[in-house]
């Protein structure tokens, strides 16, 4: 699924966690550097997810000013819909992660749309993963229909 929206060069993954994904996709996407990051404390391990709600909104802004025109803009992960868990599992890891630092937390899936189209991006496919995941991928708006 990946390889319809990704395009040879390289892909900057913001919060890789363990770093499984990374390890997985490596040398199944071709032409594709993935290159993994975190923040700074969890750079030993790349233990987690750790956004605060300033740093999602500065990421959605900084893609949309740093975005060529064919850039396509990835957002992989556990979403809340309409402010509930889709998952116990989810309810636990928001919990853990809001206990870990403020701000922190798993986010509304409405709150990263809307965010996504106050910072120049437009949805063109949303999918659902493994392990209650979802995979939404975004375009900039005026290259939403070239899509």
């Amino acid at each position: 699924m990946l390889e319809t929206w990704l395009t040879p060069g390289t892909l900057l993954e913001v919060g890789s966690g363990t770093g499984q994904h990374a390890a997985y996709l490596i040398d199944r996407l071709d032409g594709v550097l993935w290159q993994p990051s975190d923040r700074i404390p969890d750079h030993g391990s790349i233990k987690g997810w750790a956004a605060t709600a300033e740093a999602v909104t500065d990421l959605f802004s900084s893609a949309a000013k740093l975005a060529r025109d064919a850039t396509r803009f990835l957002v992989y992960g556990p979403f809340h819909v309409d402010g509930k868990p889709t998952s116990e599992g989810n309810a636990v890891f928001d919990v853990q992660l809001r206990a870990e630092a403020t701000g922190m937390g798993i986010r509304d899936l409405g709150e990263v749309r809307a965010l996504a189209c106050r910072t120049g991006w437009v949805e063109v496919a949303h999918y659902h993963m493994p392990a209650n995941n979802q995979l939404l991928v975004f375009a900039r708006r005026h290259l939403s229909a070239l899509s």
